[in-house]
């Protein structure tokens, strides 16, 4: 496979990051997903991520691009890139992913292995009976850091359609998802 390479503006990389970091935890063994799936389509980057319990897919706009149409995995940095670097540079490999900026280079290794489709879930089916009242239940710190993932100074819309269906998250072209647990008064009969 040939290396993919792109850039992109330092605040949309910073944007993946911050998503990466709320998503996907590289230093817990038990989290199922360690990597994010990307997918170049034209001029824009399409990057997903997910826990066992959340999943996000960002838009981003790329500056360049050495493929037209392309997929691969990234393993997403620890932390965000300097604000005065005027883009960041991916090279995505099949063994590897490097982040070159103005100021640092980083290379981080890609683990193999099966990620999901996040395709299909994004369209959430309405209710049935739109009078209904919704009740639904969510864990309260994966629902916390699902939102610290988006831009804390613009409002972010949540959909929620049955009380069994996972809320969605948007704002701008980020989108997440977090699954409900349990009702807790029900759980125990």
């Amino acid at each position: 496979m040939k290396d993919i390479v792109f850039k992109l503006g330092t605040p949309f990389a910073n944007a993946f990051v911050r998503f990466a970091r709320a998503y996907i935890d590289q230093k817990n063994p038990r989290r199922m997903f360690t990597m994010a799936h990307g997918r170049i389509d034209g001029k824009m980057l399409y990057v997903q991520g997910a826990d066992n319990y959340r999943a996000f897919e960002l838009a981003l706009p790329l500056l360049s691009a050495s493929v037209e149409h392309g997929e691969f995995l990234l393993s997403p940095p620890a932390g965000l890139f300097d604000k005065r670097s005027a883009y960041v540079e991916v090279t995505a490999g099949a063994d590897a992913t490097t982040y070159r900026s103005l100021s640092d280079s980083i290379t981080l290794s890609v683990e193999k292995g099966d990620y999901p489709n996040l395709d299909s879930v994004w369209e959430l089916k309405p209710a049935n009976k739109a009078s209904e009242k919704l009740e639904t239940y969510f864990s309260p710190s994966l629902l916390a850091s699902s939102l610290k993932a988006f831009d804390q100074k613009l409002p972010v819309k949540l959909t929620f359609t049955t009380d069994r269906a996972p809320a969605l998250i948007t704002q701008g072209s980020a989108k997440a998802i977090v699954l409900p647990v349990r009702n807790p008064d029900k759980a125990a009969t």
